[in-house]
């Protein structure tokens, strides 16, 4: 479909909804901080996406609450990443901001799409606020300047697929070389967007649709092969965390509100629905008749989850909305069935529910809702005996426990351990494997069944 005039909305940047801003409100940076030590903090890692977030959510509290205190801090944010933040390239055609620190195999003073084109967007938006003229004049030329590929100090790609926006750029990288990392590209994605229809620029305004029409082109690519779950990037190929596909679920929803354009409702619901069917709530009828709805943390196809965003279930049962809370998903002193499992107590089956997750610091943002249930009986736990087996360096431990250990000190970093069910296995089983180390190391696991 072609793509809707991009048109300036008749709020500020900063007043569009949390929805509409979820990926730049999303709690994954530093805390808010009013004072220059706090600033200093943040600028110290060199990362310079950490100080134009602190200064957008600092923009985005003074809208709402004309704190002087939060103003101060934002302008302040502001002008330190025009005069003071390093690594940078400060140039009369444009700024460029640097990370100060090598990541994987990139020496220091590489680049990025997301600070490239969501810093210009948050001068711009000091610009609506405080009215000072050089944060829109740097916000415009600085976008502009980053609108060339990667090996002219750019993020930007151009091919027969459309434009891409580089997360990883360096000054050598070929275009083969790039990564295609969704989510840093669809950050700036919305950051263009949203300049090009604030400022109308034609130039902005082109690689917005040059740029969505690469994402468009390319969006079968982020899929596995049963299209049961997504990628997190393409050069290799990466399995997607189950926190990315919930980021990028967000990002696909806000693209849709600020450009309304409905060709992003298709990326944002294939995520809801691959994120439903991994992870979906079950229906259960208890032995007094009432009904559990459980949600679990725990599920497949990538196991880091559990430990990053709390989670709400909330139900509507004859027009009552009965919901509850995971609660100390952190707390390691806890049960795993308190940590990473929610269940709600209805005495009827519920009409839907909904999973939501708490990224946003104002509250919460959907995941899916479902409206279908098969009720399963509840049935006694079995308490099964399990042989365990060790080899290629791993030992047992303690016989009696049924522990197994490697010991690195040994020079032995693998193992192979060897379940034996002796059952059948479906897919309504659980199979949790506990690893602890005790040291800090980086801990692997590959899975054969």
């Amino acid at each position: 479909a072609p793509m809707p005039a991009l048109k300036a909305p008749d709020h500020s940047i900063v007043r569009w909804s949390d929805e509409a801003l979820a990926p730049y409100l999303w709690t994954w940076m530093d805390e808010v901080t009013l004072t220059e030590e706090g600033l200093q903090a943040t600028a110290a890692k060199k990362d310079p996406l950490r100080p134009f977030f602190l200064a957008f959510r600092l923009l985005h509290i003074y809208d709402r609450t004309h704190d002087e205190k939060v103003g101060a801090a934002a302008k302040r944010a502001l002008d330190f990443m025009l005069d003071e933040y390093e690594p940078a390239e400060r140039s009369p055609t444009g700024y460029r901001w640097f990370y100060g620190f090598p990541y994987e195999n990139l020496p220091a003073n590489w680049w990025s799409s997301m600070d490239a084109l969501f810093g210009p967007l948050v001068l711009y938006a000091g610009w609506q606020q405080f009215g000072i003229e050089r944060y829109r004049d740097e916000a415009i030329k600085s976008a502009k300047r980053s609108l060339v590929p990667p090996t002219e100090g750019g993020v930007l790609w151009r091919s027969p697929k459309g434009c891409w926006l580089s997360e990883y750029a360096w000054a050598s990288m070929t275009q083969e070389q790039e990564f295609h990392v969704l989510n840093g590209h669809l950050y700036g994605l919305q950051a263009l967007a949203m300049l090009a229809a604030q400022t109308q620029d034609p130039a902005l305004t082109e690689a917005y649709s040059c740029a969505r029409d690469g994402t468009i082109a390319r969006r079968g690519e982020f899929m596995n092969a049963d299209h049961s779950w997504t990628l997190y990037q393409t050069t290799p190929p990466t399995i997607n965390p189950t926190h990315y596909l919930l980021f990028e679920t967000a990002q696909f929803r806000a693209l849709e509100l600020v450009t309304g354009d409905p060709a992003w409702r298709k990326d944002a619901d294939v995520r809801s629905q691959d994120f439903q069917q991994q992870y979906p709530l079950q229906l259960s009828q208890n032995a007094d008749n009432s009904y559990t709805v459980m949600f679990s943390m725990v599920g497949a196809p990538h196991p880091y989850w559990t430990d990053t965003y709390p989670v709400t279930v909330s139900c509507s049962v004859d027009g009552r909305e009965v919901s509850a809370k995971s609660r100390g998903h952190y707390n390691q002193s806890l049960p795993f069935d308190d940590r990473f499992f929610v269940s709600l107590r209805l005495d009827k089956t519920p009409q839907q529910c909904s999973v939501y997750v708490h990224p946003l610091p104002s509250g919460r943002t959907l995941a899916y809702t479902q409206s279908a249930f098969t009720v399963e009986k509840v049935l006694p736990p079995e308490n099964l005996p399990l042989d365990m087996e060790a080899s290629y360096n791993a030992s047992k431990a303690n016989e009696a426990a049924g522990d197994l250990r490697i010991n690195p000190a040994g020079g032995h970093t693998e193992g192979r351990i060897e379940l034996k069910l002796n059952r059948p296995v479906t897919s309504g089983d659980t199979i949790a494997l506990i690893i602890n180390s005790a040291a800090d190391h980086q801990l692997g696991m590959l899975l054969y069944v």
